[in-house]
């Protein structure tokens, strides 16, 4: 179609080595440069619809996660939460679970860990990181908590936390 040569702006961000270099083969005549300023300025445009369902998504995956960490008992496991996460964002109208990470206890300071089926303690930390999919849009959202009552030191640190949180915004 004569595009085999020239100049052409790629996703260098999201583009794979592999795809790269089957570009780079499949177009030895061309100049592949970076375009991701350009790709990154033009997905910030949405139309209304769009920007309602990236609203939507997101109250969406909050309110399960919510929902999933008020299920969780004392004694209960952490496969138990991740469940009722899972489960809830799917009754959300998620098309899928994009993504779900889960730890408490001991697995809770990890970067990303998984429900191991931890036994659940007084004082023990939940963490997750959980996104849906939605009609091609996906939702993101980081929540912790506490399992019964925080203790003091927790109390401080989330408080410290979040004054951080709010002079950052």
């Amino acid at each position: 179609k004569g595009l085999a040569g020239g100049r052409w702006g790629i996703e260098t961000k999201v583009l794979t080595a592999h795809y790269h270099q089957e570009l780079v083969g499949l177009l030895p005549d061309a100049t592949l440069v970076s375009a991701d300023a350009l790709f990154d300025e033009v997905r910030l445009i949405k139309r209304p619809d769009e920007s309602d369902l990236l609203g939507r998504a997101a109250l969406a995956t909050d309110a399960a996660i919510r929902t999933a960490f008020c299920s969780g008992r004392v004694g209960g496991t952490d496969k138990q939460i991740a469940d009722a996460l899972a489960q809830g964002i799917q009754n959300t109208g998620a098309d899928s679970v994009a993504f779900l990470v889960l730890g408490a206890g001991v697995n809770a300071a990890q970067a990303h860990p998984f429900a191991a089926n931890l036994t659940l303690r007084e004082g023990d930390i939940v963490r997750c990181d959980v996104g849906g999919a939605y009609r091609g849009y996906y939702s993101d959202m980081a929540r912790t908590a506490v399992m019964g009552r925080a203790s003091t030191e927790q109390a401080d640190t989330y408080h410290k936390l979040w004054q951080i949180h709010d002079e950052t915004i």
